[in-house]
């Protein structure tokens, strides 16, 4: 358990530093964007 911590604090401190401001709803965002546009490549 304690990796996945380290893994998300590193997670957001490379994102801090690039300055994307990366955040889990904005992960979630992309992710649902990508499943979407595979949904429309399928048809």
């Amino acid at each position: 358990m304690r990796y996945i911590y380290w893994y998300y604090g590193r997670i957001m401190a490379d994102t801090v530093s690039d300055g994307r401001g990366l955040t889990f709803a904005n992960i979630r965002g992309k992710m649902l964007s990508i499943s979407d546009i595979n949904k429309k490549g399928k048809r």
